[in-house]
């Protein structure tokens, strides 16, 4: 299950704003409201004489009343319950989208250091190779593949290099841990999706034990702060 602060924080947020999608709800609370309201006046006429039909009438109408009483509550549930739901579906797609830009933002910085000391383009495959290992994902590419497998002895040193960044490594544990929480979230609780990235970091060296799990606290600051590097200029 997702981290319980940072899904409620942002529950909370999408609950509020689409609360306007229970006003189709209250338009038909109100028009069966209406309908009960002109059962009640057909039943006050009839006290003029007919006293049976009146009485059968009362309990038509009250039988009536608690029928759309009972419908009204299970409509207004049943949205609240769907509200609830979609807003959960969002926070974990936000959620997921917020570890695709701590590592777009990783590979942004490893870019930067690598154009330093290699051309262009060696350095852009270089950082997205690492990116890639980093956070246990394939090669997008057929290239990307190809580069993996002729260069795996200098992708291993560049992975190296970051043992000696404590934010780097912060970063990845923050992220995979959240990866792991969103998978399990999604259905997808194979040993690949929830226990593997984490020791492949923990055997490369990189990964942070203990400590508290991810919350908004902590993740939503680490988001914005890898996601301006993102940002032409930067």
């Amino acid at each position: 299950m997702l981290c319980r602060s940072a899904q409620n924080a942002v529950l909370n947020r999408e609950i509020e704003r689409n609360l306007h999608k229970i006003q189709g709800l209250a338009r038909l609370w109100q028009t069966i409201q209406r309908r009960v309201l002109r059962t009640e006046n057909q039943s006050s006429a009839c006290y003029a004489g007919q006293s049976n039909y009146c009485s059968q009438g009362r309990r038509e109408g009250i039988q009536y009343m608690l029928i759309c009483v009972v419908i009204g509550v299970v409509v207004l549930a049943g949205g609240y319950v769907w509200l609830v739901r979609s807003a959960r579906r969002a926070s974990i797609k936000r959620m997921a989208g917020g570890v695709d830009v701590i590592k777009a933002g990783i590979a942004v910085q490893l870019l930067r250091r690598y154009k330093r000391e290699c051309p262009e383009d060696t350095a852009a495959k270089l950082a997205s190779a690492v990116a890639n290992e980093l956070f246990s994902d394939p090669p997008s590419t057929h290239d990307a593949a190809v580069f993996l497998e002729e260069n795996a002895q200098l992708v291993q040193q560049a992975i190296e290099a970051l043992q000696d960044e404590r934010e780097t490594r912060e970063a990845l544990t923050q992220a995979l841990r959240v990866k792991a929480m969103v998978a399990f979230a999604e259905g997808r609780r194979g040993r690949q999706h929830l226990i593997e990235p984490i020791e492949r970091l923990r055997e490369l060296g990189l990964l942070i034990p203990g400590g508290d799990q991810p919350s908004a606290d902590t993740f939503v600051p680490l988001v914005q702060r890898y996601y301006s590097l993102l940002k032409p200029g930067a």
